[in-house]
C-alpha cells in the first residue's frame, strides 16, 4: 500500500471514530437528568435555559490500519486522479487528502475528448480548534466538502 493511500485511509478511520464519539456524547447529555428537575406546570424560556455542557476528547492519532490492504485504485481508472494535501493548522485533521483529476477526458483508446474526467465530491466532518480563554480551546464540528476520486461522465449538453 502506497503511503498517500495509507495516510488519506488514516485519516478518515480518524474522522469517523471521533465523530461517533462526538455522536455518543450528545445522545448521553440528552438522555441524562437535569440538574434543576422542573416542576409540573413550570416551563421555562429560552432565556432561562441552563448553559451548555462541556466535554472533554482525547483523540488518538496511533495509525489503525485495515483487516485488509487496499489496493489503490486512482491510477487504474480510466478517469486517473492525484492526491494533494491541504494543510490547515485549525482543523482536525490537520491535513486532508483532496483528489485532483489528472485528465480533462477519459482514457478510452487514448484520452478521448468526448467524454469528460469529473471529481467524485463527499462531506467529511472536521473538528475546528476554536482559542478560547487563556490556553483553553473549544472544538466545533464542521463538515466539508472534498473531492475523493474523480469517474467519467459524457458531457452535459443543454438544449435550447
Amino acid at each position: 500500500m502506497n503511503a498517500t493511500m495509507s495516510s488519506a485511509l488514516n485519516i478518515q478511520f480518524l474522522m469517523v471514530a471521533c465523530m461517533m464519539g462526538l455522536v455518543l456524547i450528545s445522545f448521553g447529555a440528552e438522555g441524562a437528568p437535569s440538574k434543576h428537575p422542573q416542576k409540573k406546570g413550570n416551563h421555562r424560556s429560552s432565556e432561562e435555559s441552563e448553559p451548555s455542557s462541556s466535554y472533554r476528547l482525547i483523540l488518538d492519532s496511533e495509525f489503525k490500519s485495515s483487516a485488509k490492504p487496499i489496493r489503490p485504485i486512482n491510477n487504474d481508472s480510466i478517469s486517473p486522479w492525484t492526491y494533494t494535501y491541504v494543510d490547515d493548522e485549525s482543523l482536525f485533521p490537520s491535513s486532508i487528502a483532496v483528489a485532483k483529476c489528472s485528465l480533462t477526458g477519459c482514457l478510452i483508446d487514448g484520452e478521448d475528448q468526448d467524454y469528460q474526467s469529473t471529481p467524485i465530491y463527499t462531506q467529511i466532518m472536521v473538528l475546528r480548534k476554536i482559542k478560547g480563554e487563556k490556553h483553553s480551546y473549544s472544538l466545533k464540528l464542521e463538515y466539508k466538502t472534498i473531492a475523493v476520486g474523480c469517474t467519467c461522465v459524457r458531457p452535459y449538453v443543454q438544449q435550447i
